[in-house]
């Protein structure tokens, strides 16, 4: 579902699923399964190009580029905790995802007038 916009609950399940991959990657790096946490690690960033290729950045120019930008950032410290096996990148990513995760449920529990009303 590339079509730049993402429902809500969709995207609540693509956060959630990409949080899942990395706190799997976290005990596989610590159980010393290469392959699955690389396999976990590679599940989380295609997510974040799901993510990403669904930002619509017409409606608001600043925050969908800086939204582009946090996903390149956690795309980089996964990368990162795979190539040198470390476990804070990961760490990282993880707290980052729950934090877009929580804010983009409290965006989507706003009702329409009331968010309407936030945007004047």
């Amino acid at each position: 579902m590339t079509d730049g916009l993402l429902l809500p609950r969709y995207r609540q399940i693509l956060y959630a699923a990409a949080n899942k991959a990395v706190q799997s990657a976290r005990q596989f790096l610590r159980t010393g399964d290469i392959d699955s946490r690389s396999r976990e690690i590679t599940r989380a960033q295609e997510i974040l190009i799901e993510l990403a290729s669904s930002v619509d950045s017409s409606k608001a120019p600043e925050f969908g580029e800086r939204l582009l930008a946090l996903y390149d950032y956690l795309q980089c410290r996964l990368a990162e905790a795979n190539v040198q096996q470390r476990d804070w990148p990961l760490a990282e990513v993880g707290n980052l995802l729950g934090t877009l995760q929580e804010a983009w449920s409290q965006c989507t529990s706003i009702k329409q007038p009331e968010l309407a009303l936030a945007e004047v």
